[in-house]
């Protein structure tokens, strides 16, 4: 996107926000809360409120186009590599391999 012409606080905190939610949903409004504290924060340090929202829909754009290229580049689904028993092979089940096919 363009140049932020907003607080960079609160761009890099909803975009935190936006990406964080994105992986874990679960904790969604815990995070759309911090960024809330944090829009708050920034008001009482005296920061232009119209800047806060202005770098906060700023950073959640940004967010959201990083999801959306990282959706197709081979780090999902999580893969789980079987461990073996031959020689130079991992014991246990590797559940790390999400990035095995990954798009360069």
């Amino acid at each position: 996107p363009e140049k932020i012409n907003g607080n960079k606080i609160a761009a890099i905190s909803a975009a935190a926000s936006t990406v964080l939610s994105e992986l874990f949903p679960d904790n969604d409004f815990f995070f759309k809360s911090l960024l809330q504290d944090i829009s708050i924060i920034l008001t009482d340090a005296g920061e232009n409120p119209k800047k806060i929202k202005r770098g906060e829909k700023w950073g959640s754009r940004v967010a959201e186009n990083v999801i959306d290229i990282r959706s197709n580049d081979g780090s999902t689904p999580k893969k789980t590599l079987t461990g073996g028993d031959s020689p130079g092979q991992f014991r246990n089940d590797f559940g790390s391999a999400a990035f095995r096919n990954m798009d360069s």
